[in-house]
């Protein structure tokens, strides 16, 4: 089993123009691939250029014309892991690049829970409790 890191790419050029830069910012190599993909190879390790098929749900994803996606192995830190580390170099690359944004996402199939709302908006603009902010009843 593995897990997916994506790297969401914010650019108006068309994918083949895109690919392009990446490589020539990288020095990855950058090849075409199946169904108008491009594949992105740094040595051993692989990620796939393509116009994402996500939706918007938690992210804003719709904003981000393309991804690139890199599969990792189970038991292996994902934030440790070659794919995120070739991913972290394309964003790098294109930061400060006019008309690129980048998102950089970890294992979206997995989502922590939703955190629990503080039991008192008391607590949570003022801090705990102490004998100087406790209410006193009328």
């Amino acid at each position: 089993m593995s897990r997916s890191v994506d790297l969401f790419i914010c650019n108006p050029d068309p994918l083949a123009a895109v690919a392009q830069t990446v490589a020539s910012v990288t020095g990855f190599n950058v090849d075409p691939g199946e169904s108008g993909a491009w594949i992105v190879r740094d040595g051993e390790v692989t990620a796939v250029l393509r116009e994402h098929r996500y939706t918007d749900e938690e992210l804003p994803l719709s904003r981000y014309r393309y991804a690139m996606s890199a599969e990792v192995n189970d038991g292996v830190r994902l934030q440790d892991s070659p794919p995120v580390a070739l991913l972290r170099r394309v964003v790098e690359k294109l930061q400060g690049k006019p008309d690129w944004m980048t998102l950089l996402v970890l294992d979206m199939q997995y989502r922590g829970a939703a955190a629990e709302p503080p039991t008192s908006t008391a607590v949570a603009a003022e801090g705990p409790e102490t004998p100087a902010n406790r209410e006193v009843p009328a």
